[in-house]
């Protein structure tokens, strides 16, 4: 899990402060993944890795920053309807890995999911380095989201205001139903993770967050950008890139 910030100004002498834009995964020690949507005007873009608590740097383990290179967007990404919601952002030097700071997992294009307990990382945009009299507000959330499949998601979310015609496109899969647990559009780009079946504590990442409706009310899906859709595209854009794509196989 890493934090992507950004700052619309490239004069450093502005001091212009960084503010928290979305979340990201580390796939690469210089990759990371995110959504598409998180990509705006903003000038420099920045990563932030091994951060808990955004509100302090007394911590156990010390965060790492890099500054991003290249921003790579899917190629059909639909900025309107947020179909392909997928980023790569190449890093200007590789971050190294530690006891706080780590590489997810990808899973094979014909993964299969269903019935699997999943969990979502993520600060809360409106959260990430505020101050704040509640020491929890700030720190990295973990929600625990199972699988709910196509048919389902898309008939819940037929009952909202997308109305009943509404088709849940190929490039989303859907989490959540479960009570005061749930991703909100501050979450963006985070990492939708799932235990790898056979391997304790490994994990793969099956979703980027994405969209939703309603957050944090009624108990129904939350859409995600389906990680097995892409895995060859990424496979392509990190070998493009002169990346390894065996540091997140399993």
């Amino acid at each position: 899990m890493t934090a992507l910030l950004g700052r619309a100004s490239t004069e450093e002498k502005l001091n212009e402060p960084w503010s928290y834009k979305c979340g990201a995964s580390l796939i690469h020690p210089q990759v990371v993944l995110t959504a598409a949507h998180c990509i705006s005007d903003t000038k420099l873009y920045k990563i932030r890795a091994g951060e808990w608590d955004a509100q302090t740097e007394n911590e156990i383990y010390p965060h790492q920053e890099r500054n991003v290179k290249t921003i790579i967007l899917h190629p059909e990404y639909n900025k309107k309807l947020l179909f392909h919601d997928y980023a790569l952002l190449i890093l200007d030097s590789p971050v190294k890995i530690e006891e706080n700071v780590d590489i997810v997992c990808l899973p094979t294009k014909d993964e299969i999911i269903d019935n699997l307990v999943c969990y979502s990382n993520g600060w809360g945009k409106d959260n990430y380095g505020r101050e704040s009299t509640r020491k929890d507000e700030a720190l990295l959330r973990k929600v625990h989201v199972p699988i709910v499949d196509t048919d389902s998601c898309q008939a819940s979310l037929r009952t909202t205001r997308l109305g009943t015609h509404f088709n849940l496109h190929e490039s989303f899969i859907c989490a959540g139903c479960l009570p005061d647990q749930d991703t909100c559009r501050e979450d963006g780009g985070s990492p939708l993770v799932c235990p790898i079946r056979g391997k304790q504590n490994t994990y793969f990442q099956v979703g980027v967050v994405s969209w939703g409706i309603d957050c944090g009310g009624l108990p129904r899906p939350r859409v995600y950008a389906n990680v097995a859709k892409v895995v060859d595209w990424i496979d392509k854009t990190m070998t493009n890139n002169g990346f390894e794509t065996s540091t997140y196989k399993y």
